[in-house]
């Protein structure tokens, strides 16, 4: 077997959790902080942290795995996790939104090979409720995970190092979890995550929601060296300002279209959540409603002429 092909299985079995197969490639030699062949050039802690192996990832840690160590994205291990946890809330918000029926398409997505209704297929609707459960409990492993990677970390003397290592974009952990969840976000910030990575930042700052900002602000505060006007305060106090105004003008907006094409409430509301006045994201979700609008009076036209 070649060396790679040796790294390959160590970090496969690391993704699954296989304790005795990642031991057995060890003591033959292979470098604990080496990098797949293919994917996203991960280590064995990388993929033990997405996947919530945390006895895997005791295991590495106490056998000298880096927990600085970069893949091909320059993520470690910390901001590989953090990362994953914001895609698959995304996915959970996906599954959670698609429970009336399901849409089968080709590999380019040009042609619709299946369509069903949930009462069609209940064994479909099962499947997702099983994917919901098993992200749900992958994301409280996870939750875990960045606890124990912190604290190591910690012990080791370069939680710093971790916090505040950047991606190829040069974003850190904390800036990763801006969409994430509120826990998250207190967890980075306890561990000496510097709440003005995002309060600084318009891209991040215009796209967390009200509570994060005001735990980021609380953060920002307890800092030896902050400054009120110079620092987060004023910088929160301009994003509320700013929330504030996009949704005067948004439900301005639906209200007034709403009244013109006599849209029923709940249509109406379907529309406010595909318009958030996001910058360039914003004329896409103005399309997006004005469909629905579409829909809605191609139906109402179709009931008249019956």
């Amino acid at each position: 077997m070649s060396d790679q092909k040796k790294i390959d299985n160590l970090i496969a079995n690391a993704r699954k959790g296989k304790l005795d197969e990642v031991k057995k490639l060890l003591e033959e030699g292979v470098n604990i902080n080496s990098k797949e062949s293919m994917g996203y050039s991960r280590t064995a802690l990388h993929v033990a942290t997405e996947y919530g192996e945390i006895d895997m990832m005791k295991y590495l840690i106490d056998n000298e795995a880096d927990l600085t160590v970069t893949n091909a994205g320059s993520y470690n291990p910390l901001m590989s996790v953090v990362q994953k946890m914001d895609m698959d809330d995304g996915e959970l918000y996906r599954l959670s939104k698609t429970k009336k029926r399901y849409i089968n398409q080709d590999e380019n997505g040009k042609y619709i090979t299946g369509y069903w209704a949930d009462e069609d297929r209940p064994d479909k609707l099962k499947e997702q409720q099983d994917e919901i459960i098993r992200i749900n409990e992958l994301q409280e492993k996870r939750i875990e995970v960045i606890k124990f990677l912190l604290e190591k970390a910690k012990e080791k003397n370069i939680l710093n190092d971790i916090l505040t290592q950047g991606n190829m974009h040069r974003f850190n952990a904390l800036q990763l979890s801006y969409r994430g969840r509120y826990e998250i976000i207190q967890i980075l910030l306890d561990n000496g995550a510097d709440p003005k990575d995002i309060l600084h930042e318009t891209y991040f700052a215009e796209k967390v929601d009200e509570n994060i900002l005001k735990l980021l602000m609380e953060y920002a505060i307890k800092e030896p060296n902050y400054e009120p006007e110079e620092d987060a305060h004023q910088r929160v106090k301009d994003m509320f300002a700013y929330y504030k105004q996009q949704k005067e003008e948004k439900d301005e907006m639906i209200d007034d279209v709403a009244e013109k094409n006599k849209v029923p409430e709940d249509v109406a509301e379907q529309m406010k959540s595909f318009i958030d006045g996001s910058g360039k994201r914003k004329s896409k979700k103005i399309k997006k409603a004005k469909k629905i609008v579409k829909k809605h009076k191609t139906r109402k036209n179709k009931k008249s002429k019956k």
